[in-house]
């Protein structure tokens, strides 16, 4: 019903969402890059790294491990990963156009994060973890991978067609 060029319309809401969903979108391969640079500087000084401050520091750690405490073979968790690598790919090819911009963005940053992680299976036979946060040890392809995961869980599952779609929430809402 409201013409396109109308400020407050629907396709004017939706282009400024679009842009949002396109600078998320923008956002995976640029954390790609500073995930694998961060890991090639932890390799490069790992003897002379220290914590910052508190439970929050840098410390290398070669992670073996799936979820670093469950003990799987390096062959496995090579196919394991190549597994979710392919299949966020195919999910993201195949249903173009029906799937919502928070799907989208979910499985690109699912498969962002599985590419850094898997070029460091490929790499060094374990994925390279530097952040140190609490007890955890990870890096930003696994914030990158759960953060692709809570998206899905979290966003209702529509078609691109409908209302919320969009990863902001519209002025009328």
């Amino acid at each position: 019903m409201q013409k396109d060029d109308h400020p407050g319309s629907i396709i004017a809401s939706r282009s400024t969402h679009s842009w949002w969903t396109r600078a998320l979108l923008v956002l995976a391969p640029v954390f790609f890059v500073v995930d694998q640079w961060c890991k090639s500087q932890v390799m490069r000084a790992e003897s002379s790294l220290s914590h910052l401050v508190g439970a929050v520091g840098i410390e290398p750690l070669h992670n073996t491990r799936l979820f670093i405490w469950i003990p799987v073979p390096s062959w496995l968790l090579l196919v394991l990963t190549s597994v979710v690598f392919f299949a966020a790919t195919a999910l993201l090819v195949l249903t173009r156009g029906r799937r919502s911009a928070v799907q989208t963005v979910a499985l690109s940053w699912i498969l962002w994060g599985g590419a850094s992680n898997l070029i460091d299976r490929i790499r060094f036979d374990a994925t390279i973890d530097y952040l140190r946060i609490g007890g955890i040890v990870a890096n930003i392809a696994d914030f990158l991978i759960i953060a692709g995961i809570l998206m899905l869980l979290l966003w209702p599952h529509t078609s691109s067609n409908s209302d919320h779609t969009n990863l902001l929430p519209t002025k009328n809402s």
